[in-house]
C-alpha cells in the first residue's frame, strides 16, 4: 500500500512539473537585473538604469557600457545638483534632490521586484520602465521626512512587454506628473502602464486630485501584442498574446497631469484648458 501510495504522489509531482515547465515564462516574475551573455542573443538589450545619456547602472554591451561599481557602489551626481544611487543587494535606485527637468529616467529589464526610494524634492522629464518578458515593474517609495518627484513632460510610463508590470505608489510619496509626449489616442496620459499580465497594473496608496472637479480612476483595457521571430533578416509574425493595459484618466480619456499626494488625504483640484 505505501509503495502504490508513494508512485503515486511521484506521478502528482511529475504532472505538475510538467505542466509548469510548459507555461509561458512570462507568468514568472523576475527577480534582479536580467542577465545575458552573448551566445544567448546578442542583439537583445540588457539590464540598465540610465539618466539621459548617462548610466547608473548597466550590463549592456549593447545600447549602455557596462558600469562597474565606484568603491563598491553605483552612484551617479547630476549636473544640476543630487545624487543617484543604486544598491544591487535590494535593487533599489535612491534619488535625492534631482533636478533633471529635461532628462528621462530610462531603465530596462531590472526586475518585478525594482524599488525608486525619494528624498527631498526631485524633478525628472519622466520614468521609462520597460520588462521584455522579464520583469518591468516599480514601486515608489519615500523618505520618512517625504519623497517627492515631479515629470514634466512624459510623466511614468511602464512597458512590460509580456512581463508582470506593475506600478506601485505608497504613502509618503507626491508625485506630480504631466505628460505632453504622448497622443490622446495612444491612452497612456501621465501615468500608464501597458502590454503587462499583471492586475492590477497600477496600485496607488494616497489620493488622486481632482481633474475639472472629478476625481479620475484607473481604467483598465485588453489589447494584442503581436509577436515572432527573425529569418536572418526578416522579421516573421508567429501570432499575438492579449495583455492589459492601465492609465489613470476621466472616462475613456488620460490624464495627462496627475497629482498624487503623500499623506493620503484629498489634494487640490487641476483644471484643464
Amino acid at each position: 500500500m505505501r509503495n502504490v501510495m508513494s508512485r503515486r504522489v511521484l506521478s502528482v509531482i511529475v504532472t505538475l512539473a510538467m505542466i509548469l515547465s510548459l507555461m509561458p515564462s512570462a507568468v514568472f516574475a523576475g527577480i534582479g537585473p536580467k542577465v545575458y551573455t552573448n551566445e544567448d542573443d546578442p542583439n537583445r538589450g540588457y539590464a540598465y538604469i540610465r539618466l539621459g545619456a548617462k548610466a547608473l547602472f548597466g550590463l549592456d554591451i549593447t545600447w549602455t557600457a557596462n558600469v562597474e561599481p565606484v568603491n563598491g557602489e553605483y552612484l551617479l551626481e547630476p549636473a544640476n545638483g543630487g545624487y543617484l544611487k543604486y544598491d544591487l543587494d535590494t535593487n533599489t535606485i535612491y534619488m535625492a534632490g534631482v533636478n533633471e527637468p529635461d532628462e528621462v529616467l530610462d531603465i530596462n529589464m531590472m526586475g518585478d521586484d525594482l524599488v525608486l526610494f525619494l528624498e527631498g524634492t526631485n524633478t525628472l522629464g519622466g520614468i521609462t520602465v520597460w520588462g521584455d518578458l522579464w520583469g518591468g515593474s516599480l514601486r515608489v517609495k519615500g523618505h520618512p521626512s517625504g519623497g517627492t518627484l515631479k515629470l514634466t513632460t512624459k510623466g511614468i510610463h511602464l512597458e512590460g512587454e509580456m512581463a508582470e508590470a506593475v506600478l506601485c505608489v505608497e504613502k509618503g510619496v507626491t508625485i506630480d506628473a504631466v505628460n505632453t509626449f504622448y497622443k490622446k489616442d495612444e491612452k497612456r496620459g501621465a501615468i500608464s502602464v501597458s502590454t503587462t499580465n499583471a492586475d492590477p497594473g497600477i496600485v496607488v496608496s494616497g489620493m488622486i486630485a481632482k481633474v475639472d472637479s472629478v476625481t479620475p480612476e484607473i481604467n483598465k483595457y485588453t489589447s494584442y501584442l503581436p509577436y515572432g521571430h527573425y529569418e536572418g533578416d526578416e522579421w516573421v509574425g508567429d501570432g499575438a498574446n492579449e495583455v492589459l493595459n492601465y492609465y489613470i484618466g476621466v472616462g475613456e480619456t488620460p490624464c495627462d497631469h496627475i497629482v498624487i499626494s503623500d499623506d493620503g488625504t484629498e489634494v487640490g483640484d487641476i483644471v484643464t484648458p
